[in-house]
């Protein structure tokens, strides 16, 4: 009888075990993945010189929606915009960042007629489906305006003045559908080059 007992007892360790292990994964994982919430910073937006050249070519002008600002860098635009809020993994740089202010695109159809493209509220998704998007126009309706080649992400953490950030750069966007669709449709002279949009550099204080 105590044989079978201790058998039994034998038998039942392993899937005591088991379903042990199985409850700290279940536990410890959601803590891993989840992101820390993130208080400043700002989203950069570099955009491709050769897409610059075929915007600035097509008669399309870069401006900006403050509070984000805008610096021509040789052939290229660097859009900046403050982070609003949202949330990152330190580790894998997996996350949700909002952002203040927006970017216009201009073009002008004759001396006294111009066009626009607005584009505010953005957004970047970090992680398994990484996204830009933003509000576009007045319309109120949110779209994609690049999808984010993770792959080749740099995820980098450092403290500063008092505080932890973390940067996650070298982000390779590409030109959506939709986007693509509206600049041949707005500004019919722009040639598009290619879909790469730029690279998108996302450096967040966290909380």
């Amino acid at each position: 009888m105590n044989g079978r007992l201790s058998r039994a007892r034998r038998g039942r360790a392993p899937l005591l075990v088991i379903a042990t292990i199985c409850l700290l994964a279940a536990w410890v994982a959601p803590a891993a993945l989840a992101g820390s919430p993130v208080g400043g910073g700002a989203l950069t937006l570099l955009t491709d010189p050769p897409q610059s050249e075929a915007l600035f070519v097509g008669g399309v002008a870069p401006f900006f929606v403050a509070p984000a600002t805008l610096h021509l860098t040789g052939d290229a635009w660097r859009f900046t915009f403050p982070i609003a809020g949202g949330s990152l993994n330190a580790a894998s740089g997996a996350g949700r960042v909002s952002a203040r202010g927006g970017l216009l695109l201009w073009g002008r159809e004759t001396m006294s007629s111009w066009t626009e493209l607005s584009f505010t509220r953005l957004i970047v998704t970090t992680g398994a489906h990484a996204v830009l998007s933003g509000v576009y126009g007045a319309h109120g309706t949110r779209h994609v305006l690049a999808t984010l080649e993770m792959s080749h992400a740099t995820v980098t953490r450092s403290h500063s003045g008092g505080r932890d950030w973390v940067r996650v750069g070298n982000v390779p966007a590409r030109m959506s559908t939709w986007l693509r669709n509206q600049l041949t449709s707005v500004f019919p002279r722009y040639q598009q080059s290619g879909d790469r949009l730029g690279t998108v550099t996302v450096k967040a204080r966290l909380k």
